[in-house]
Protein backbone atom coordinates (compact mmCIF):
# COMPACT_ATOMS: atom_id res chain seq x y z
CA UNK A 1 0.00 0.00 0.00
CA UNK A 2 1.61 3.24 -1.18
CA UNK A 3 0.87 6.29 0.96
CA UNK A 4 1.36 9.86 -0.18
CA UNK A 5 1.77 12.16 2.85
CA UNK A 6 1.15 15.89 2.56
CA UNK A 7 1.66 17.14 6.07
CA UNK A 8 4.14 16.73 8.89
CA UNK A 9 5.85 14.31 11.26
CA UNK A 10 2.44 13.95 12.92
CA UNK A 11 1.43 11.72 10.00
CA UNK A 12 4.85 10.44 8.93
CA UNK A 13 5.70 9.02 12.36
CA UNK A 14 2.60 6.81 12.28
CA UNK A 15 4.24 4.72 9.59
CA UNK A 16 7.34 4.07 11.70
CA UNK A 17 5.27 1.75 13.87
CA UNK A 18 6.01 -2.00 13.48
CA UNK A 19 2.36 -2.56 12.60
CA UNK A 20 2.74 -0.25 9.57
CA UNK A 21 5.20 -2.50 7.72
CA UNK A 22 2.73 -3.12 4.89
CA UNK A 23 2.73 0.59 3.99
CA UNK A 24 5.30 2.30 1.76
CA UNK A 25 5.89 6.08 1.59
CA UNK A 26 6.83 7.01 -2.02
CA UNK A 27 6.39 10.73 -1.32
CA UNK A 28 6.37 12.89 1.80
CA UNK A 29 5.74 16.62 1.34
CA UNK A 30 6.31 18.64 4.52
CA UNK A 31 6.86 22.19 5.76
CA UNK A 32 5.22 23.62 2.69
CA UNK A 33 1.85 25.33 3.00
CA UNK A 34 -0.82 24.58 0.42
CA UNK A 35 -0.84 28.34 -0.07
CA UNK A 36 2.77 28.04 -1.24
CA UNK A 37 2.81 24.76 -3.20
CA UNK A 38 0.47 26.11 -5.88
CA UNK A 39 1.83 29.68 -5.96
CA UNK A 40 4.32 31.14 -8.47
CA UNK A 41 8.05 30.74 -7.80
CA UNK A 42 9.15 33.74 -5.69
CA UNK A 43 12.85 33.81 -6.59
CA UNK A 44 15.81 31.64 -7.53
CA UNK A 45 16.71 29.20 -4.80
CA UNK A 46 20.01 30.27 -3.24
CA UNK A 47 18.92 29.19 0.23
CA UNK A 48 18.74 25.39 0.34
CA UNK A 49 22.47 25.12 -0.35
CA UNK A 50 23.12 26.69 3.05
CA UNK A 51 21.22 23.95 4.92
CA UNK A 52 23.21 20.93 6.13
CA UNK A 53 20.41 18.42 6.63
CA UNK A 54 19.60 16.71 3.29
CA UNK A 55 15.96 16.35 4.36
CA UNK A 56 15.57 20.00 5.31
CA UNK A 57 17.52 21.07 2.22
CA UNK A 58 15.06 19.19 0.02
CA UNK A 59 12.05 20.71 1.77
CA UNK A 60 13.31 24.25 1.28
CA UNK A 61 14.26 23.64 -2.35
CA UNK A 62 10.88 22.08 -3.15
CA UNK A 63 8.96 24.88 -1.46
CA UNK A 64 10.83 27.69 -3.21
CA UNK A 65 10.99 26.06 -6.65
CA UNK A 66 7.52 24.44 -6.39
CA UNK A 67 8.87 20.98 -7.16
CA UNK A 68 6.33 19.46 -4.75
CA UNK A 69 3.54 19.97 -7.27
CA UNK A 70 5.27 17.90 -9.94
CA UNK A 71 6.11 15.20 -7.41
CA UNK A 72 2.48 15.03 -6.26
CA UNK A 73 1.23 14.80 -9.84
CA UNK A 74 3.60 11.94 -10.66
CA UNK A 75 3.41 10.04 -7.35
CA UNK A 76 2.10 6.49 -7.37
CA UNK A 77 -0.24 6.23 -4.39
CA UNK A 78 -3.15 4.20 -3.08
CA UNK A 79 -4.07 6.61 -0.31
CA UNK A 80 -3.26 10.24 0.57
CA UNK A 81 -2.80 11.33 4.18
CA UNK A 82 -3.15 15.08 4.80
CA UNK A 83 -2.46 16.90 8.04
CA UNK A 84 -2.23 20.66 8.49
CA UNK A 85 0.14 21.12 11.42
CA UNK A 86 2.72 22.81 9.17
CA UNK A 87 0.15 25.45 8.29
CA UNK A 88 1.35 27.03 11.55
CA UNK A 89 4.15 28.65 9.56
CA UNK A 90 3.62 32.12 8.18
CA UNK A 91 3.79 32.85 4.46
CA UNK A 92 5.90 35.42 2.68
CA UNK A 93 5.03 37.00 -0.63
CA UNK A 94 6.98 38.94 -3.23
CA UNK A 95 5.80 41.72 -5.57
CA UNK A 96 5.96 39.23 -8.47
CA UNK A 97 3.18 37.21 -6.82
CA UNK A 98 5.52 34.45 -5.71
CA UNK A 99 5.12 32.95 -2.26
CA UNK A 100 7.05 30.70 0.07
CA UNK A 101 6.55 29.07 3.45
CA UNK A 102 8.42 31.02 6.12
CA UNK A 103 9.56 27.97 8.07
CA UNK A 104 12.15 28.57 10.81
CA UNK A 105 14.83 26.67 8.88
CA UNK A 106 14.37 28.82 5.78
CA UNK A 107 14.20 32.06 7.76
CA UNK A 108 17.48 31.20 9.49
CA UNK A 109 19.43 30.66 6.25
CA UNK A 110 21.88 33.03 4.63
CA UNK A 111 21.73 35.19 2.56
CA UNK A 112 18.92 37.25 3.98
CA UNK A 113 15.55 37.24 2.27
CA UNK A 114 14.69 40.05 -0.17
CA UNK A 115 13.66 43.27 1.54
CA UNK A 116 10.54 43.29 -0.64
CA UNK A 117 9.23 40.08 0.97
CA UNK A 118 6.08 40.71 2.99
CA UNK A 119 4.90 38.40 5.76
CA UNK A 120 1.35 37.04 5.85
CA UNK A 121 0.55 35.57 9.26
CA UNK A 122 -0.83 32.06 9.56
CA UNK A 123 -4.58 31.96 10.03
CA UNK A 124 -5.27 35.51 8.85
CA UNK A 125 -7.97 36.14 6.23
CA UNK A 126 -5.44 36.50 3.38
CA UNK A 127 -3.59 33.37 4.51
CA UNK A 128 -6.86 31.42 4.55
CA UNK A 129 -7.83 32.79 1.14
CA UNK A 130 -4.57 31.56 -0.36
CA UNK A 131 -4.73 28.27 1.55
CA UNK A 132 -8.26 27.64 0.27
CA UNK A 133 -7.10 28.23 -3.31
CA UNK A 134 -4.31 25.71 -2.73
CA UNK A 135 -6.71 23.17 -1.23
CA UNK A 136 -9.02 23.44 -4.25
CA UNK A 137 -6.03 22.98 -6.58
CA UNK A 138 -4.88 19.93 -4.60
CA UNK A 139 -8.33 18.38 -4.85
CA UNK A 140 -8.27 18.93 -8.62
CA UNK A 141 -4.85 17.26 -8.94
CA UNK A 142 -5.86 14.30 -6.79
CA UNK A 143 -9.20 13.96 -8.56
CA UNK A 144 -7.36 13.68 -11.88
CA UNK A 145 -5.35 10.84 -10.31
CA UNK A 146 -8.59 9.18 -9.08
CA UNK A 147 -7.43 9.78 -5.51
CA UNK A 148 -9.91 12.32 -4.17
CA UNK A 149 -11.94 9.57 -2.50
CA UNK A 150 -8.68 8.13 -1.10
CA UNK A 151 -7.80 11.25 0.91
CA UNK A 152 -7.68 10.79 4.67
CA UNK A 153 -7.51 13.91 6.83
CA UNK A 154 -5.45 13.39 9.98
CA UNK A 155 -7.62 15.71 12.07
CA UNK A 156 -5.30 16.49 14.95
CA UNK A 157 -5.44 19.37 17.41
CA UNK A 158 -2.63 20.67 19.60
CA UNK A 159 -2.69 19.67 23.24
CA UNK A 160 -2.28 22.14 26.10
CA UNK A 161 0.02 19.97 28.20
CA UNK A 162 2.03 16.77 28.31
CA UNK A 163 0.74 13.58 29.88
CA UNK A 164 2.31 14.59 33.22
CA UNK A 165 0.83 18.07 33.13
CA UNK A 166 3.74 20.15 31.80
CA UNK A 167 1.98 23.03 30.06
CA UNK A 168 2.75 24.34 26.58
CA UNK A 169 2.53 28.00 25.62
CA UNK A 170 -1.21 28.59 25.67
CA UNK A 171 -1.39 31.40 23.12
CA UNK A 172 0.54 29.39 20.53
CA UNK A 173 -1.64 26.32 21.09
CA UNK A 174 -4.90 28.27 20.88
CA UNK A 175 -3.79 30.18 17.78
CA UNK A 176 -2.82 27.04 15.88
CA UNK A 177 -5.96 25.20 16.95
CA UNK A 178 -8.03 28.13 15.71
CA UNK A 179 -6.31 27.93 12.33
CA UNK A 180 -6.77 24.15 12.24
CA UNK A 181 -10.48 24.56 12.96
CA UNK A 182 -10.83 26.92 9.98
CA UNK A 183 -9.00 24.46 7.76
CA UNK A 184 -11.07 21.45 8.86
CA UNK A 185 -14.29 23.38 8.30
CA UNK A 186 -13.27 23.99 4.68
CA UNK A 187 -12.10 20.41 4.16
CA UNK A 188 -15.37 19.05 5.54
CA UNK A 189 -17.20 20.78 2.71
CA UNK A 190 -15.13 18.84 0.17
CA UNK A 191 -14.89 15.35 1.64
CA UNK A 192 -17.04 12.70 3.27
CA UNK A 193 -17.12 12.41 7.09
CA UNK A 194 -15.57 8.94 6.75
CA UNK A 195 -12.40 10.54 5.33
CA UNK A 196 -11.47 12.15 8.65
CA UNK A 197 -9.61 10.60 11.57
CA UNK A 198 -11.56 11.84 14.60
CA UNK A 199 -9.54 11.44 17.80
CA UNK A 200 -11.99 12.96 20.29
CA UNK A 201 -10.00 12.81 23.57
CA UNK A 202 -7.45 10.23 22.43
CA UNK A 203 -4.51 12.54 21.65
CA UNK A 204 -1.76 12.92 24.23
CA UNK A 205 1.77 14.34 24.20
CA UNK A 206 4.57 12.56 26.06
CA UNK A 207 7.22 14.36 28.08
CA UNK A 208 9.88 12.47 26.11
CA UNK A 209 9.56 12.31 22.33
CA UNK A 210 12.11 11.63 19.58
CA UNK A 211 11.58 15.19 18.27
CA UNK A 212 11.21 16.73 21.71
CA UNK A 213 8.07 17.61 23.69
CA UNK A 214 5.58 19.62 21.68
CA UNK A 215 1.82 20.21 21.61
CA UNK A 216 1.69 18.26 18.33
CA UNK A 217 4.21 15.49 19.07
CA UNK A 218 1.89 12.69 20.08
CA UNK A 219 2.54 9.43 21.90
CA UNK A 220 2.57 5.93 20.50
CA UNK A 221 -0.95 5.20 21.74
CA UNK A 222 -2.22 8.11 19.66
CA UNK A 223 -0.26 6.89 16.64
CA UNK A 224 -1.57 3.32 16.98
CA UNK A 225 -5.12 4.65 17.08
CA UNK A 226 -4.44 6.64 13.90
CA UNK A 227 -2.86 3.67 12.13
CA UNK A 228 -5.78 1.40 12.98
CA UNK A 229 -8.18 4.07 11.75
CA UNK A 230 -6.22 4.41 8.49
CA UNK A 231 -6.33 0.64 7.98
CA UNK A 232 -10.06 0.68 8.65
CA UNK A 233 -10.69 3.52 6.21
CA UNK A 234 -8.51 1.92 3.53
CA UNK A 235 -10.27 -1.43 3.89
CA UNK A 236 -13.66 0.27 3.72
CA UNK A 237 -12.67 2.35 0.70
CA UNK A 238 -12.70 5.58 2.82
Amino acid sequence: MNVLIIGSCVSRDIFNLPAAQDFQIPLYVARSSLASIFAPIPFRDTYSEHVESPFQKRLIEWDITKKSLGRIKSAVADVVIVDSIDERFNLATLPNGGRFTASPILMATKPKLPSTAKTVMSGTPLFMEWWTEGWIRLLEVLDEKKLKDKIIINKVFCQHQTTTGVKFEINMVNKLNETLSKIYEIQERSLKPSQFIEYENRLSCPDIHRWGPSPFHFDETSQIFALNKIKELVNNGS
